[in-house]
Parts: structure tokens; sequence; C-alpha cells
């Protein structure tokens, strides 16, 4: 047992590495109905009082929109 704790813990060290130094991200595109899109790093956030979303895009710059003009909100892998 104490021989395969440092295998284990070398094979968590490189699968965190692996994924740290992957080639892709994971980037939210949010499209409105007007065809507008937003791209963002997080999940849009939704405030149920005011019924918008919250939006930081890629950018830094911020956006609220009403949940009606989103049409549609897409999680995808994204080339660095």
């Amino acid at each position: 047992m104490k021989k395969q704790l440092p295998i284990l813990l070398l094979v968590a060290l490189l699968a965190g590495c692996a994924n740290y130094f992957s080639n892709y991200r994971t980037v939210y595109r949010i499209e409105t109905t007007t065809g507008q899109r937003y791209y963002s790093d997080s999940e849009p956030d939704f405030d149920a009082s005011s019924n918008t979303y919250e939006i930081e895009d890629l950018d830094g710059n911020e956006y609220q929109l009403s949940k009606g003009r989103i049409h549609k909100i897409q999680k995808f892998k994204h080339k660095k």
C-alpha cells in the first residue's frame, strides 16, 4: 500500500496538469432572439426578481438581458 500511494498521487497530479494545460476551455454562447451573440467564461446568472440574465462577456463587459430576449444558452469547448 505504501508503494501505491506515491503512484496514485503522481497520477492525480498529472491528470490535473493535463486539464490545466489543455488547448480548450469551456465557453458559454448566449444568443438573443435578434441574433446577437455574447460569449462568457461563466454560466449567466438568472435573477428571478427582475426576470433577467446577468452576463459578463470575455472582455469583461457586463450585460443584463431579459429572459424573453434569450433564444439559446449553449455550453461548448473553445480552442484557446
